[in-house]
């Protein structure tokens, strides 16, 4: 991914602004990691958003879509890296726990393959 969109990114994750939520985009103001970058995408006028119930960007309520991928420089929907030896994807790291810190390190560490 781009180096300057992952700084972004991991700042915001680091600033303590957004509430954390799993399997969701957006859920009643808390956003997984990917629903942060796609709240940052949605300021920059990159996407768009929807709320019907549960909130969605470009459409899309639990993935990223073709326009952040493309902004982000990102390679797929969920963010896919070997972690530790494994395919994992960043979605599926926040919906086993890992924190926003943790996973803005995993970010900054690895930004160059997600």
């Amino acid at each position: 991914m781009k180096k300057e969109i992952a700084q972004l990114w991991c700042r915001a994750l680091r600033s303590g602004e957004f509430r954390q939520t799993t399997l969701r985009l957006e859920n009643d103001g808390a956003y997984c990691v990917n629903g942060v970058l796609s709240a940052l995408a949605l300021c920059e006028g990159i996407c768009t958003y929807g709320n019907r119930g549960l909130g969605s960007f470009d459409g899309r309520k639990t993935s990223l879509s073709f326009n952040i991928q493309e902004w982000s420089g990102i390679k797929t929907q969920n963010a896919a890296l070997i972690y530790k030896g494994k395919k994992t994807s960043l979605a599926d790291l926040n919906d086993l726990g890992y924190t926003f810190s943790e996973l803005a390190k995993i970010i900054q560490e690895n930004y160059e393959q997600i």
